[in-house]
């Protein structure tokens, strides 16, 4: 479907990589909670669950957690804080498109985990280092680490763990176009989930097998996997997996030619979006909408819509939707308006320049961290113990206790025996 790139207008096809899904409306309490946990054991529990909301709402919230667990494992000389904290690090980076950097990290965390025979933690581990590499675009590397978090599941103790990389696993063959096999494992998942009874994640599955169906131009199976995954995201009041389902089915009917429908259900996806406040999502919805309305030739209500989507990018203050929508403008201004395409051209150079310095900024960020990191853990080496350490180190201290009482009671032994001896 390499025409989903030459579209004039870029409509979104929603895809998904897992890790796992929660239901949270309390972020912000769980961070509290997290920084007023008094032990280095609640803080891992706390950090291990709102690590997975925030990877994919907050990334600079996911860095600060990280780093914040990381001083206090530090400080608390504790392994399994340092290595959670690894993990978390890693799941950052490879979001923030620096995948190596996010691989090291989690292969840092890796032996630990192997060490305790901690299959839960050890699946998620080989799904995340399959995410980075199907980032990379090696979607064949991709592979073979998701079929490494499916071998490793079957000794994972947590059910809603053991099968997370089967739907990346589906997506990356669909990527390489052996949609037979990528069916085969997204067919898998659904029926996995189907059984845990979690209508996001089954809402997801359907989703996911609607874009294979969709890449082999199967338009009417595609419809079908979309409407239920909107079924099921309806079911637990998911705005944003709603939202999905029809941007999707829209997108259907634009390979239709129907565009009267596309529009009508691009505008439905919009108004589901807004109500998830997400400011990315947002701003996606208004292009796909407004270029619907430029296919349709209504360029006044298009340019109404390309500025609304403007206005929430400058006031979130999001560079790249504020260029994305600034580049639909300029397509739109060209049919019809030279004046406003030259001060929109300006405008893009200007934004371009900041979005640079941005990057640059975000990337000095980073690799701060990641030598602040690798001070800190060379500085530290010494004094850390896991608790299996603790544990052993306490048992050979009692051996040896036992063994000196016991060389003590024999040589008395001998030089009472030796005593009597000589009289």
């Amino acid at each position: 479907m390499n025409e989903l790139t030459n579209l004039k207008y870029k409509f979104y096809l929603i895809q998904f990589l897992v890790v796992l899904f929660v239901n949270t409306n309390t972020l912000a309490q769980d961070f509290q909670s997290y920084l007023k946990a008094n032990t280095i054991e609640k803080k891992c529990e706390i950090a291990d669950f709102i690590a997975v909301d925030f990877e994919f709402n907050n990334l600079d919230s996911l860095r600060m957690l990280a780093q914040d667990l990381l001083r206090c494992s530090y400080q608390e000389k504790s392994e399994k804080g340092k290595n959670l904290a690894f993990f978390i690090l890693g799941k950052y980076f490879i979001r923030v498109a620096k995948e190596r950097e996010g691989i090291e990290f989690i292969n840092k965390s890796k032996n630990y985990y192997f060490k305790n025979d901690d299959y839960n933690k050890i699946t998620e581990i080989y799904n995340e280092i399959g995410n980075a590499y199907q980032y990379l675009g090696q979607h064949e590397e991709a592979c073979k680490w998701y079929d490494f978090s499916l071998k490793y599941g079957k000794k994972a103790s947590d059910d809603y763990i053991s099968n997370i990389a089967s739907v990346n696993l589906a997506q990356a063959y669909s990527k390489l176009g052996n949609y037979e096999l990528a069916k085969q494992h997204a067919e898998q998942y659904k029926d996995w989930v189907l059984k845990l009874g979690k209508f996001k994640s089954i809402a997801n599955a359907f989703s996911v097998l609607g874009i294979i169906e969709l890449n082999q131009e199967s338009f009417k199976q595609a419809s079908y996997y979309f409407e239920q995954s909107y079924e099921f995201a309806k079911r637990t009041n998911s705005y944003a997996g709603m939202g999905d389902a029809y941007t999707n089915l829209a997108i259907i009917q634009y390979y239709l030619n129907d565009l009267d429908s596309s529009k009508t259900l691009f505008k439905m996806a919009l108004d589901f979006r807004k109500k998830v406040k997400n400011i990315s999502k947002i701003c996606d919805a208004y292009l796909n909408y407004g270029g619907i309305l430029f296919e349709l030739e209504d360029y006044t209500q298009a340019e109404s819509m390309y500025n609304e989507g403007l206005r929430l990018a400058q006031k979130q203050k999001s560079i790249l939707s504020e260029l994305e929508l600034n580049q639909a403008l300029l397509e739109l201004y060209k049919t019809y308006d030279l004046e406003k395409f030259e001060k929109v051209n300006i405008r893009i150079d200007s934004l371009t320049k900041k979005e640079k310095v941005a990057k640059k900024e975000n990337d000095s960020i980073n690799q701060k961290l990641i030598r602040e990191v690798y001070k800190y853990d060379r500085e530290n080496q010494d004094g850390f113990r896991s608790n299996n350490s603790k544990i052993l180190f306490y048992i050979g201290t009692f051996i040896l206790l036992l063994l000196a009482f016991y060389f003590i009671i024999r040589q008395k032994e001998q030089l009472n025996s030796s005593y009597k001896c000589n009289f």
